[in-house]
């Protein structure tokens, strides 16, 4: 019985591994027609393609101008202190501290901005969802805290 374990496990083994060889060595693209000698030598080389930008939002065709990332920022900051005192209990206390928090997130958000997304928060007041991910990213890396707390040291003698 043991012997017949061993003998399918090794041809089913030896099944997998030959469907996977052959599958592996097949191609989706169609072979390129071979050029002639007379093509080649009347023929001009093709132009570079266009590259084409992986990230979603940063393209350098779409900057911002100065003026409108100032707008950007300062209505920007305005919003987050405004929403973070609408809970707040002490907000004469604490809209030092929002102010600085969201300027942080603010200067964060600003270095990735792009064109559309100043418009669409600064004309016509929208918040674009790639905005609020920025945002949410930005209060991580803003509001952590920087001090480390300090840890106990079992190693002191007393």
């Amino acid at each position: 019985m043991n012997k017949f374990i061993k003998k399918s496990l090794f041809v089913a083994l030896t099944g997998a591994v030959i469907a996977l060889g052959v599958s592996g060595c097949s191609e989706d693209k169609t072979p390129a027609p071979a050029k002639t000698a007379a093509s080649t030598a009347d023929s001009v080389p093709e132009p570079a393609a266009k590259k084409e930008y992986e990230t979603f939002d940063v393209k350098p065709d779409n900057e911002v101008t100065a003026v409108e990332r100032l707008k950007f920022e300062h209505d920007f900051t305005a919003q987050c202190v405004e929403r973070e005192l609408k809970n707040s209990v002490n907000k004469e206390d604490d809209e030092k501290r929002f102010t600085e928090q969201c300027a942080c997130i603010t200067k964060e958000v600003s270095k990735t901005l792009t064109d559309e997304e100043a418009e669409k928060f600064v004309g016509e007041h929208e918040d674009p969802q790639s905005l609020i991910i920025k945002f949410k990213s930005a209060a991580y890396t803003c509001v952590q805290e920087k001090a480390k707390p300090i840890e106990p040291n079992f190693s002191r003698k007393e």
